[in-house]
């Protein structure tokens, strides 16, 4: 499975504004419910449990 280019920029987004890399940090603990970048996310692992 290819990864998405809207979550590719949105895990990048996250690594260079320092807003994420910790090994027990989940995204949905430090991103608004309304980030569109959470919002990518969700729904890649969405689409991973189909």
């Amino acid at each position: 499975m290819a990864i998405p280019k809207r979550l590719s920029k949105a895990m990048d987004s996250l690594t260079v504004n320092h807003e994420w890399g910790g090994v027990n940090e989940m995204p949905e603990e430090i991103l608004a419910p309304d980030d569109w970048r959470l919002q990518e996310i969700m729904k890649f692992r969405k689409g991973l449990k189909l």
